[in-house]
């Protein structure tokens, strides 16, 4: 089962790098902050606070979404941070990430954010 985790928190670092979202615009609705509350890969789903607790380490990852356009989205696990930034905009309830030349898309249901991408769903909610 720990490998499991490390391999998962691993995924999860590995899908929040490929985030390195450059767009334009947003909107005030979308715009908030959002924790990472769930993890699908594979079919298989886990609850993000579940997987600390039981790797014995405290994982946080925020999204947050300024009404100016621009997000950040911060990583923190096993001691280490990593950061990204760019742009988001919003179509009906789709939303676009993008930095560094790439755009990730995303769904905006109410106040979930999903990210899929490579059989990985990550699932924020709004704060």
């Amino acid at each position: 089962m720990k490998r499991t985790n490390k391999r998962i928190l691993s995924l999860l670092m590995v899908l929040a790098m490929m985030v390195c979202l450059v767009a334009c615009g947003g909107n005030s609705k979308a715009a908030g902050t959002y924790h990472l509350t769930k993890l699908e890969m594979n079919g298989v789903s886990v609850d993000l606070k579940q997987l600390g607790e039981q790797a014995g380490v405290e994982v946080k990852v925020i999204l947050v979404l300024e009404k100016d356009g621009s997000f950040t989205l911060d990583m923190s696990t096993l001691g280490a941070g990593e950061s990204v930034s760019g742009t988001w905009k919003t179509d009906g309830g789709n939303l676009t990430l993008s930095a560094a030349g790439e755009d990730v898309p995303a769904t905006l249901d109410g106040k979930t954010v999903t990210l899929a991408k490579d059989g990985l769903s990550m699932t924020f909610e709004k704060e």
